[in-house]
């Protein structure tokens, strides 16, 4: 009770309006607005460093994305280069090809894997429908499995192949043959196409490294002309008469010349030669029509492929 009266009669705490009423400052409101305005959150840390303390986190969070995702990019086009460099390689032989209209002879379609075991190919082939005529597709012994059946037309081929599942092709070897016609005088390619592609066991996409075409060029047909010589014909000289009457005339001689006979370019027939080892295209070049009635052009394959038969 002493203590109540003590306070009643002190002036510090005599009732009446305090220092911040006397201001015109609402207590209230002053203490409110301290609670709101304060520039630390809990924990003491202020609000702008946290907030830079984030932004910079991440940043860096980011960055570390970025290169990581760079480092695994060059890996994978790194580790792609090397097996593209090694990969399967497909080329058409032979790669130049002289021929004349109506020849007919075969290209085949060669694959080397390289270090990959292939499974199967995808095979799209360009040529010129007015050039040559595609006669025949031969599938090989390496691929022996027809995925896709041989289809040609408007100069597209196209062909699918595949191996045993138990024995991909690993090495190098012919997988097909294509028998070809040459039906106009004029220059023409044979070639693959961005579409042909390769699975190897193991690795995935095409793996494919390269490709490499024909070409064949085409010659008019040069006719053999066989010349014999006219024999010459007999002169013979008038003699002159003797300036003296008196004298006997002497008979002049009579000068004959003997006809040169030339002996005309033997013909004969070119064929394939019995027990033949060489390449079908050579032996298909003994049959050509270049090659058939054509002495020097049929030895040209040599004597163990072409047999020239005197008519």
């Amino acid at each position: 009770m002493t203590d109540t009266n003590e306070s009643s009669n002190d002036p510090s705490v005599q009732s009446g309006p305090s220092n911040t009423q006397q201001l015109g400052i609402d207590p209230t409101q002053s203490e409110i607005k301290s609670t709101t305005d304060t520039p630390f959150l809990h924990g003491g840390i202020p609000k702008k460093r946290k907030n830079t303390i984030v932004q910079l986190f991440t940043i860096t969070l980011i960055l570390a994305g970025t290169i990581a995702a760079l480092f695994s990019i060059n890996s994978s086009q790194d580790t792609r280069s090397k097996a593209v460099d090694n990969g399967p390689v497909l080329s058409l032989s032979p790669s130049t090809k002289l021929a004349v209209i109506n020849d007919t002879f075969n290209i085949g379609i060669t694959l080397n894997t390289g270090t990959d075991k292939v499974s199967a190919t995808t095979i799209h082939i360009l040529y010129d429908p007015t050039s040559v005529e595609i006669l025949s597709f031969t599938h090989g012994t390496q691929l022996p499995v027809i995925l896709v059946p041989e289809t040609h037309a408007n100069g597209n081929l196209a062909v699918t192949l595949g191996s045993q599942p138990t024995t991909p092709f690993q090495g190098v070897g012919i997988i097909g043959t294509i028998r070809v016609k040459v039906i106009t005088v004029k220059q023409s390619s044979i070639a693959f196409t961005s579409a042909t592609k390769v699975s190897s066991v193991g690795k995935t996409g095409n793996t494919l490294a390269s490709t490499k075409g024909t070409t064949i060029t085409t010659a008019t047909n040069t006719p053999i002309l066989t010349h014999t010589q006219m024999p010459t014909q007999a002169v013979t000289r008038t003699p002159t008469p003797s300036r003296i009457a008196t004298r006997t005339p002497t008979p002049s001689r009579v000068v004959t010349s003997t006809p040169k006979v030339v002996t005309p370019i033997q013909t004969g027939t070119c064929s394939v030669a019995p027990g033949a080892t060489c390449g079908d295209s050579s032996k298909a070049g003994c049959t050509s029509a270049s090659a058939i009635h054509n002495k020097g052009w049929c030895l040209e394959y040599g004597s163990s492929c072409c047999l020239w038969t005197p008519d």
